[in-house]
């Protein structure tokens, strides 16, 4: 007897906040302000961190502060290709392991790791 596995069909809804850019959660400048407010009193499942990878150094501040936050989060090293043009090597898994979130190399202009 063969029995067939008909797939249903899962609708999602998602809701994408883009909050300013910021770096840090300090309530020095607006944009901070409003992304430490909806951090702090929204409802949301993951956190996706969208880093510099030209300027990982200028991101981590801000990203220490997400990881206490102690939520969902997946870290985006964007610009991964203009960051191998500055011979800027970054090892996504040994970051992954250091921070516990999974880290991938993006490049919004190449449509990479998306």
């Amino acid at each position: 007897m063969i029995i067939g596995i008909i797939p249903s069909i899962i609708k999602y809804k998602i809701q994408i906040t883009d909050l300013p850019g910021a770096y840090s959660l300090n309530d020095y400048t607006l944009e901070e302000k409003v992304t430490k407010d909806f951090l702090d009193y929204s409802e949301y499942d993951i956190i996706l961190n969208v880093l510099d990878s030209t300027n990982l150094q200028r991101n981590l501040l801000l990203t220490s502060e997400l990881l206490a936050l102690d939520k969902k989060m997946i870290i985006a090293l964007n610009m991964s290709d203009e960051a191998e043009k500055e011979s800027i090597i970054i090892d996504e898994l040994q970051l992954s392991r250091i921070l516990g979130k999974p880290c991938i190399k993006t490049s919004a202009t190449r449509k990479s790791g998306i």
